[in-house]
């Protein structure tokens, strides 16, 4: 079984940005019994959106039979949030891949329910990523240890 890494997109720097401030979103990508593993936390709206991108075509490389997509860690998602997921569920789609959305978190389950996002909310299964077992950290090639964070360019 195979950990989960960090994103390694670029990392975005601002003159203002308040380094005692967590970052909007932290992006964990890997697999596990052959499953890409996707986790996303923080928060996913109109600055975030590339990451969760990047990050959707980092898991598809290797065609993997599933994408599990975990958010349980989400404290926000707007519009674009939901737009994101199912750009990440029409990729997968196109590559052949199924998608199923684990860990739920209250706010994600709440703009999902309001937007009638049905397509997404019947990829919501219980339980997490493969089947219940955890995955360690640990990074992989080409991985870092910094979040994504602020907006992607």
């Amino acid at each position: 079984m195979a950990g989960l890494c960090s994103s390694d997109s670029p990392q975005p720097t601002t003159r203002d940005q308040d380094p005692a401030r967590p970052p909007p979103l932290r992006v964990l990508t890997g697999t596990a019994d052959g499953d890409a593993v996707l986790r996303l936390a923080g928060e996913i709206d109109l600055t975030t959106t590339r990451s969760v991108a990047a990050a959707v075509d980092r898991c598809l490389r290797g065609r993997p039979a599933r994408l599990s997509v975990g958010l349980r860690a989400v404290t926000f998602c707007d519009c674009a949030g939901v737009r994101a997921l199912r750009h990440a569920r029409q990729q997968a789609t196109a590559a052949g891949t199924s998608v199923r959305i684990t860990a739920l978190a209250p706010p994600v389950r709440r703009v999902l329910t309001l937007l009638k996002a049905t397509d997404l909310l019947n990829a919501v299964v219980n339980g997490t990523p493969a089947a219940g077992r955890s995955l360690a950290a640990s990074p992989g090639p080409g991985a870092c240890a910094e979040p994504v964070s602020g907006p992607a360019r």
